[in-house]
């Protein structure tokens, strides 16, 4: 597990399982953002701030959601990797684009993860051919990429 999303319902504070869940993410150094859907952070979220979550906020909390394991620094290597193998994998102009606005909000690039992502504009049409993509990655890597590549 790169982290652990822990949505705070009634539920949640019953379970015997779910501190303890809590607990070993922690212990190990993990990334724990709590969702409040109905109960508070306590125990060892307790002093964390929570996001409150509704039964329809689907839509925006995702988002939100990448935003914190992409900028955290328990997670945000982990993120950009994973944001790096989806750009060189795909498949799709749309996937192209979408998957480019979540990298850029990355804080940095290891010089593999820039060589990939400039090989790609070479190997995948779906990257070379989506509208602005090529450019934004030649931005991406010139601001947050190895100088030595």
């Amino acid at each position: 597990m790169d982290a652990l999303v822990a949505i705070l319902s009634p539920g949640f504070i019953q379970s015997k399982w779910c501190d303890q869940e809590v607990g070993i993410a922690i212990g190990r150094g993990k990334l724990v953002p709590p969702l409040r859907a109905g109960a508070d952070p306590h125990g060892f979220m307790g002093k964390t701030q929570a996001l409150q979550v509704g039964a329809s906020d689907v839509s925006t909390l995702a988002p939100k959601l990448v935003d914190i394991l992409i900028q955290h620094s328990l997670s945000s290597d982990r993120m950009t990797e994973a944001l790096v193998d989806r750009l060189v994998g795909s498949s799709s102009f749309e996937s192209s684009k979408r998957t480019m606005s979540l990298l850029e909000k990355a804080s940095r690039l290891n010089s593999a993860q820039v060589a990939r992502l400039v090989r790609s504009t070479d190997e995948n049409v779906d990257v070379r051919e989506a509208w602005g993509v090529p450019q934004r990655i030649k931005d991406l890597v010139s601001k947050l990429g190895d100088s030595a590549v």
